[in-house]
């Protein structure tokens, strides 16, 4: 996997795409008017799914939110393709993670939302667009009762860089921008940068993600 900076977080890079503080104002507060913006026209069930959707994030009564619908029904694009991305907007202090059943999905849905997200700066030092390769990756059983898994890493350094960043995504390089799937994204929840000096990337004490299966 590999990990690049970016030069705003999703709210401003979806705002830079928008016309009028009224309409900015109106998709960040409805999902409805964010899947209009992307061209799609909600159906009565996707309306319904995007109403849960933003219930569950509003409220702290539940943990875990369950939607099941049939194949062919579009909630693989509301779930997966425009939520994240919307979600990231209204919180950009918080981190996403993405976890697919397949290969197939990771590559359709993950570069979908990484289009919609990321805005990487240009080379500078030995930052490199693009990123670095990940190094020292392991899964670690983090309790004594085994139910966490965190997925951790060595800690990425770029010198001689003129950056500011508010964000970065892990994904797996698979050969182009349009194919990588992400896996991780992370907000600085506020403007990080360096003037000609070293950018660092030190991953949490739990690692880039943990997966709490108790």
């Amino acid at each position: 996997m590999t990990v690049e900076v970016l030069t705003l977080d999703a709210l401003d890079a979806l705002e830079r795409r928008l016309v009028g503080v009224k309409e900015k104002r109106q998709i960040r507060r409805s999902m409805a008017a964010w899947a209009r913006y992307k061209g799609f026209e909600p159906a009565a069930h996707h309306l319904l799914i995007m109403n849960e959707l933003e219930r569950f994030i509003a409220s702290d009564e539940h943990d875990v939110l369950l939607l099941h619908a049939p194949p062919g029904c579009a909630k693989s694009t509301y779930i997966s393709a425009l939520f994240p991305s919307w979600y990231f907007a209204n919180f950009p202090q918080n981190n996403i993670l993405f976890a697919t059943h397949s290969d197939d999905f990771a590559h359709r849905w993950g570069r979908r939302v990484r289009n919609d997200v990321t805005n990487e700066p240009g080379n500078s030092g030995t930052y490199a667009s693009g990123g670095s390769v990940l190094t020292s990756t392991e899964l670690v059983v983090a309790t004594p009762a085994a139910t966490q898994i965190n997925y951790d890493a060595a800690d990425l350094s770029w010198t001689g860089t003129t950056i500011t960043a508010r964000g970065a995504v892990t994904f797996r390089n698979v050969g182009t921008a349009a194919t990588d799937e992400i896996i991780v994204a992370n907000s600085f929840a506020s403007d990080v940068s360096t003037s000609g000096g070293t950018f660092t990337l030190s991953w949490h004490v739990n690692g880039l993600f943990f997966i709490d299966y108790a």
